[in-house]
């Protein structure tokens, strides 16, 4: 991709979907990307606990006694229940250097 391809619509630059790869386009997919507060966390327990066949996870930084929203409980709280569903639940921790933890 080069710098024609990007294109300002507004106050955003769209980059256009991707026509070709090594793999298949597939529907049924999506990633959204969500970003610290209230609203994010809130969205993140409401897909987990909307989802039917698995949950798959990256978590940057947590905090060890941080709740989420609406009283759910623990990160681990709703993935527990989902994984009490039936789900498949998998988390990728990011690992943080000394000096963030």
């Amino acid at each position: 991709m080069n710098q024609s391809d990007v294109t300002a619509t507004g106050s955003q630059m769209q980059i256009p979907f991707i026509a070709t790869g090594s793999y298949p386009l597939r529907n049924g997919n999506m990633i959204r990307p969500l970003v610290d507060s209230g609203p994010a966390f809130r969205r993140i327990c409401e897909a987990v606990e909307a989802a039917r066949h698995s949950v798959w996870l990256t978590v940057t930084f947590m905090a060890p006694d941080f709740q989420m929203p609406d009283g759910r409980g623990s990160l681990f709280d709703v993935l527990d229940r989902a994984a009490a569903r039936g789900l498949d639940v998998r988390v990728i921790f990011w690992r943080p250097n000394p000096e963030s933890s």
